[in-house]
């Protein structure tokens, strides 16, 4: 039977650990990338456990992405199918409900609709003269308008939700370098690393550091051999595990304290 041995980080060498999207390889984007890192005495090929230190990202994800954009109506009269694109933005209620309106009304012309706001910040859509039916099982849109399912057809309809227009609230560190199995959600195993809160406004800068330093801590050993470190994936992703969209020019930024023999 074998022993597990005892991991102590303070029989280790430390070192800092810089990983940006700012050093990516080519190819990469800001929330999708590699960083090749230099041999550095070979500390990081005999990495035994690693801290989480620091890590920021701006919060620059608009609340309607390219990944939640897109609306599907069905003319009655034909069964005309319609797709309908919003331009992504980060969209108060008012020009959410213009740009949605004008983009409808350019595809099923000569047929109207005109989207309001109910008391209860539902949308309500009144379409002339033909009935449409809205479907969400094929909108990307779906929880941002408020819709909860696949709509009969209509003239006159309020959406049974209210908009959401909060935008993302967390950010989800990927790497299978770094941690291979990281997560268990009922949905299966996904190598996260950490999460970000998204708890500043638009535009401004998110971050997490560590009071506790073993909160942040996770070891290769006694449970792996050592491991290496020299090529570390990033990937960005929201609570859903769509892919985040860092423009070229905003980047994002994790410190780790590494331990090596």
């Amino acid at each position: 039977m074998n022993t597990l041995k005892e991991f102590n980080v303070n029989d280790k060498k430390h070192r800092l650990l810089r990983i940006s999207s700012e050093d990516k390889q080519p190819n990469g984007t800001n929330s999708r990338f590699k960083v090749a890192l230099t041999q550095s005495g070979g500390a990081v090929d005999r990495v035994s456990a690693f801290r989480i230190k620091y890590a920021s990202v701006p919060n620059i994800f608009y609340n309607v992405p390219t990944y939640a954009n897109t609306l599907q109506i069905i003319r009655q009269t034909g069964g005309v199918v319609y797709n309908i694109t919003v331009e992504p933005n980060q969209y108060n209620i008012t020009d959410l409900i213009t740009e949605l309106q004008n983009k409808i009304n350019t595809a099923i012309a000569p047929d109207t609709v005109v989207i309001s706001l109910t008391n209860q910040s539902k949308l309500n859509f009144v379409f002339n003269p033909d009935a449409f039916s809205l479907n969400k099982d094929n909108s990307t849109i779906s929880d941002i308008i408020g819709l909860s399912e696949n709509t009969p057809f209509f003239l006159n309809l309020t959406l049974s939700n209210p908009v959401n227009l909060t935008g993302e609230t967390e950010v989800y560190i990927h790497s299978r370098a770094l941690h291979q199995n990281g997560l268990t959600e009922a949905t299966g195993n996904f190598s996260v690393v950490d999460v970000i809160p998204l708890n500043v406004s638009y535009g401004a800068t998110a971050y997490i550091t560590y009071p506790d330093s073993h909160l942040s801590q996770i070891n290769y050993e006694p449970y792996e051999t050592q491991k290496s470190l020299r090529v570390i994936d990033i990937v960005l992703r929201n609570r859903k595990g769509d892919v985040l969209e860092l423009p070229s020019n905003f980047y994002f930024t994790l410190m780790l304290k590494i331990y090596h023999d």
